[in-house]
């Protein structure tokens, strides 16, 4: 499909643009592209308010078409105007969330507590926090990209796990907490990956481990 070669021109994951133009497929129909019009826009837009998703990630799922829809049409020499562009998306902002942050004091204990659990997703907590890292950069790590004393990780591209930019490729340090929860990742098996449960089909499920760490999360620190 378009979706598929546009992500492999320009390099980058798949989602959200792949589950995005898999829908738009469902609703209106798996047409060629000049097929589609404004009003299957709005209709993707209800159906996804309809679902309760909030108007942030809808938003962001239209820029992810919109994004398509240019690349076909400069590749394609397609002629029109992209439907996918300043679509109107009703009270948009208005159920924005404002996330709490944990407060600097209080993450050695949280990283601490982490650490004390059996479960290996939760030390990753500890190496995003202190290394900044997008949560698939980290979910997708191999041994390969880990040093050998654990004093530093490389965050580059493999099959299973693209980056968001060119830029994104670096190495980057890894002291205090962040090295101890590396250290417990690498001793618990020799699998290829550091997180094996969340690599599926040849792709890394950054999103559910998200969603798994962030349900802890919120148990550990009131809701943040």
């Amino acid at each position: 499909t378009i979706a598929t070669e546009y992500i492999e021109a320009r390099g980058i994951q798949q989602n959200p643009t792949i589950s995005s133009a898999q829908l738009l497929a469902q609703l209106s129909g798996n047409m060629s592209i000049e097929g589609y019009g404004r009003q299957d826009a709005r209709n993707f837009v209800q159906t996804l308010l309809q679902r309760g998703m909030r108007t942030t990630s809808i938003r962001r799922r239209l820029n992810c078409l919109s994004a398509v829809f240019n690349y076909a049409y400069a590749e394609y020499e397609i002629d029109g105007r992209n439907p996918f562009t300043r679509v109107h998306i009703p009270k948009e902002g208005a159920d924005r969330v404002k996330r709490l942050p944990v407060a600097t004091e209080r993450l050695q204990a949280l990283y601490e507590a982490c650490l004390a659990t059996d479960k290996p997703l939760r030390w990753a907590i500890p190496i995003l926090g202190e290394t900044g890292c997008r949560i698939a950069e980290i979910i997708g790590l191999r041994r390969v990209d880990v040093a050998l004393d654990c004093s530093s990780i490389r965050i580059a591209p493999h099959p299973a796990r693209r980056l968001k930019t060119s830029g994104s490729e670096r190495t980057l340090p890894l002291v205090g907490y962040a090295q101890v929860a590396m250290q417990k990742l690498i001793a618990t098996d020799n699998n290829d990956y550091l997180f094996p449960a969340y690599l599926r089909g040849g792709e890394i499920l950054a999103t559910h481990a998200g969603n798994t760490l962030n349900k802890w999360l919120k148990q550990q620190t009131e809701g943040k």
